[in-house]
């Protein structure tokens, strides 16, 4: 059903290739320009031992989908304005912030070359070895040796305010998920106990006052039996 694109659209993947050496290949099918390097879109259709399939997207393919290019996941390229050893703009902390605040928090960094880095949105729908593979093939086959940067993918930690290993990334937002769910199960725990010591202290407060009435009647009682009572009294003067 890869023309149904309800059923394809959280599926579709990215693959960068060398924009001159394909440029044939990329006649008839949507694509975006980055420098020398050209975004095309493909149809991820699942792998096995085999191998892994997908089907490229091609501008028959997009018009029957109904929409454009643009619409599929949004790629930048960060580099300087001489696009000469530009991957050190990752450097610049106020880039970094500025880049955080348009994408939304954190985003991803794919090495392209020490002259641009790719960046793209954090909820892209690839995984992380799947964005090493590509980074990997593009290293191997389109950029020279002394200009790769580096076959592995990066993230930018927005809470941190900085530049970490994707894998480590993913480390750290299963111990923070961890330490939310740590505080949360306190927090419920801390309402438990609470709650509880609310429905024992009127218990405590009944017991106690069940005791200081037992205690006020006994010694009601203690008087009355002290306090001589007024006919007995009357009775008593009378006969004498």
């Amino acid at each position: 059903m890869i023309t149904d694109l309800d059923q394809v659209r959280d599926h579709i993947i990215c693959k960068l290739v060398n924009a001159e050496m394909n440029a044939e290949y990329l006649a008839n099918k949507p694509h975006t320009r980055i420098e020398d390097l050209a975004v095309m879109y493909a149809v991820d259709l699942g792998g096995s031992k085999e191998g892994h399939m997908t089907a490229v997207v091609t501008d028959n393919l997009l018009e029957m989908y109904g929409i454009s290019k643009e619409e599929h996941p949004s790629m930048y390229v960060l580099s300087n304005s001489i696009t000469l050893n530009g991957a050190a703009a990752l450097l610049d902390a106020k880039t970094m912030e500025d880049i955080s605040q348009k994408l939304g928090g954190d985003f991803i960094v794919l090495p392209s070359s020490i002259h641009e880095v790719i960046v793209l949105p954090a909820d892209v729908e690839m995984d992380r070895r799947d964005l090493e593979a590509m980074v990997q093939d593009v290293n191997a086959g389109e950029v020279a040796p002394e200009d790769r940067l580096s076959d592995h993918v990066y993230m930018y930690d927005s809470k941190e305010k900085e530049l970490v290993l994707a894998d480590r990334m993913e480390e750290r937002k299963q111990q923070r998920e961890q330490e939310q769910n740590h505080e949360k199960g306190e927090e419920c725990a801390g309402r438990s106990d609470k709650a509880g010591r609310t429905d024992r202290k009127p218990e405590r407060e009944r017991v106690s006052m069940k005791e200081l009435l037992s205690e006020k009647k006994a010694e009601v009682a203690k008087n009355e039996a002290g306090r001589e009572h007024p006919v007995a009294k009357k009775t008593r003067e009378t006969a004498r």
